[in-house]
Formats: structure tokens, sequence, C-alpha cells
């Protein structure tokens, strides 16, 4: 069976200009694992958990956090569980919405924003991605599993790079993990 990191490496381009480093990547500790899915309250499996384990403290450069929030500097370890109760108070998370899914009991995790006014968001507990669109302010199942979506991510990162000078700082900026 190919490692999640061998999996990943199948959709990146061969001349992507961003930089990738094999022997930066670092996993998170089955004992931090733990600490993370109680400080946080995510339900930690399947390719979440493949994830973590294999990179979740540093992706080296194959996932960078313009694309998935664990590696973006503007989160810190509270800011996870924090979303969670700040998003239950808004649309589309309201009982009364047609798709409300409760963001504290399905253990959401917001994996992405895209534009303004999207956000990919990761329910844990069933491992199940959707969209929210604060414009509509609804809430949709994506069709794909949360492999679906770091495939999606990976590609992504593949297009022209934005012409910003890539550095250590910007490399460190993006590429660690912040759920510890």
């Amino acid at each position: 069976m190919l490692s999640l990191v061998d999996e990943l490496l199948q959709y990146r381009e061969p001349d992507c200009p961003l930089p990738f480093d094999r022997g930066q990547i670092q996993g998170y500790s089955e004992a931090e694992l733990l600490e993370i899915s109680q400080r946080c309250n995510l339900s930690i499996h399947g390719d979440f958990r493949r994830l973590l384990l294999e990179m979740g403290r540093c992706s080296g450069g194959l996932l960078w956090g313009s694309y998935f929030s664990i590696y973006d500097q503007r989160y810190t370890p509270e800011s996870f569980k924090d979303m969670q109760g700040i998003w239950d108070e808004g649309e589309p998370f309201n009982p009364q919405s047609t798709d409300y899914r409760d963001p504290v009991k399905h253990q959401m995790l917001v994996l992405s924003a895209v534009y303004e006014n999207y956000n990919y968001i990761l329910f844990t507990d069933d491992n199940s991605v959707w969209l929210c669109d604060d414009n509509e302010l609804s809430l949709r199942r994506m069709p794909g599993l949360f492999m679906q979506h770091l495939i999606y991510c990976v590609e992504e990162q593949n297009k022209p790079w934005r012409g910003v000078p890539i550095c250590d700082r910007l490399v460190r900026s993006q590429t660690y993990g912040r759920l510890l």
C-alpha cells in the first residue's frame, strides 16, 4: 500500500515551482493525535488520521496553508476548536436551515477558504467534505470524501505561482502544522 505522501505526489506536477522537500515531512505521534482530538474536538480516523500521522506536523511543501488550514499561519491550536462554536452561531449552521449539521457534534474542521465567501469544511465524525457558501448561506455536501479534497489541494497548488518570492520564512509559515 502506498503512503499518503506517495499517493498525493502522483498529482503534483514535476515542474511545480513551489519547493518540496520530502526530508522535511513529519507526522504527529499517536499521543499527539489523542491530544489534538481532545483539544480541538476532532475525530481522527481514516484518511484524516493518515494525513496527521504522515505529514501533520510538516507537509514538506506537498500541501500549503494557502489551500489547507492546518498549515496556515493565521491559525492557532485554540482557533480550531473555537471555530466550531463561532460557526455554530450563524448561518448556515442554524437548526432551522435545511442543510443543518451541528459543527460541535459533527466535529467540524474548516479545511480551506476559497475566495472570500466559500469554505471547504471537514466533518471529522464521518470524514465528509462540505462547501459552505456565505453568499447563499448554504451548506452542501461535496461528492467526494477527504482524500479527493487532498488531491484537489495538491492539483491547485500546481497552478502558476502568484509571483510571491519563495523564501524559507514563507515555506515555514505555510507548511508547518498548527494543531499543536
